[in-house]
C-alpha cells in the first residue's frame, strides 16, 4: 500500500470572508490565528471571553495537491482522516464525499473515481459547534454540568472544551490529526488485534484479523514471529474477511 499525506500546509479563512490564510494540518483553528499574530494566547488570563465568537462561525480548510498517473492506474484509493474536531463537510474536486459528526473516530472514504491526474482539490467546511449545540439544546435541553457551555453533551467532542471547573471556553475547531490518500490493490488489511495468554512456560498469541477483500475470495495471509535471538517461526492461513487463529510460542522470551 502506498500512502500520500495530506499534511503540511493548508489554506483558512472564515466561511463569510474572502481572505484565504495558511494554516497547518494537523492543527486547529486557535492554532493557526496564534501561529499568524491574529489573536492573543487564548489561555492568559481572561482571553477566552475575547475568542468566545469566534466558534460561532462556520469555517473552511482546503488543500490542493497533485497526483500522477501511477498514482491512479488500476489502483483503490481511500481518503482517510485519523481527526476532524469535529462537525463537518467534505469535498474533493466539487464532489460532496461526506460527513463526520464526531471528534473522537477516524473517517475513511473510497474516492479513486474522484481523482484527477494533475491538480486535485479537498475541501472541508467545518459548522460552528457552538451554533450546533444551541439549536439542539432548545430542541431537547439535556443536563450538564453548570461551569460548560449549556448543551454540550449533544456532540461528541472534546467536552471540556466548552468550559470545566479547570479549563476554558474554547471550542476549538479544525483537522486535528493526519490527513492521507492510502493507495492499494483490492485487498488490504482493515483491522488486526493481537491478544496473549500467558501460561507457565509458553504464550498463546490470539490473532484476529480483518480485510477489505472485494472479490470475497480466499485470500493467503502470512503471520510472521521473530524471537530477539532471531529465530523466524512463519503461519500463513486463509482468510475471506474475517480470521480468528491461535500461535503457540513455548519458552517465550519476556521483554521483562
Amino acid at each position: 500500500m502506498k500512502i500520500l499525506t495530506l499534511n503540511g500546509k493548508w489554506e483558512f479563512k472564515n466561511s463569510s470572508e474572502e481572505k484565504w490564510l495558511e494554516g497547518v494540518v494537523p492543527g486547529s483553528l486557535l492554532a493557526d490565528l496564534y501561529r499568524l499574530n491574529i489573536i492573543d494566547d487564548p489561555y492568559y488570563r481572561d482571553n477566552e471571553d475575547n475568542l468566545y465568537e469566534l466558534f460561532n462561525n462556520d469555517y473552511v480548510y482546503r488543500k490542493n495537491f497533485s497526483l500522477k498517473e501511477q498514482d491512479l492506474k488500476g489502483l483503490k484509493a481511500l481518503l482517510r482522516f485519523e481527526g476532524i474536531d469535529t462537525i463537518a463537510d467534505i469535498f474533493l474536486n466539487d464532489h460532496h464525499i461526506g460527513q463526520t459528526f464526531n471528534m473522537h473516530r477516524t473517517y475513511e472514504y473510497s474516492v479513486e473515481k474522484y481523482l484527477f491526474q494533475g491538480s486535485n482539490e479537498l475541501v472541508v467546511k467545518l459548522k460552528s459547534p457552538l451554533k450546533h449545540i444551541h439549536n439542539k439544546q432548545q430542541e431537547i435541553p439535556l443536563y450538564g454540568i453548570p461551569m460548560a457551555v449549556p448543551g454540550y453533551t449533544h456532540i461528541r467532542k472534546g467536552h471540556y472544551m466548552y468550559g470545566w471547573d479547570w479549563g476554558p471556553q474554547l471550542p476549538d475547531c479544525g483537522l486535528w490529526r493526519d490527513v492521507s490518500l492510502l493507495f492499494f490493490s483490492d485487498i488490504r488489511f482493515s483491522d488486526i488485534n493481537i491478544e496473549q495468554i500467558h501460561d507457565i512456560d509458553m504464550v498463546k498469541l490470539k490473532i484476529n484479523m480483518s480485510i477489505d477483500n472485494p472479490s470475497n475470495e480466499l485470500v493467503v495471509a502470512t503471520v510472521k514471529i521473530t524471537s530477539p535471538d532471531g529465530q523466524i517461526k512463519i503461519i500463513e492461513t486463509k482468510i475471506k474477511e474475517k480470521e480468528l487463529f491461535e500461535i503457540t510460542i513455548e519458552n517465550p522470551k519476556l521483554w521483562w
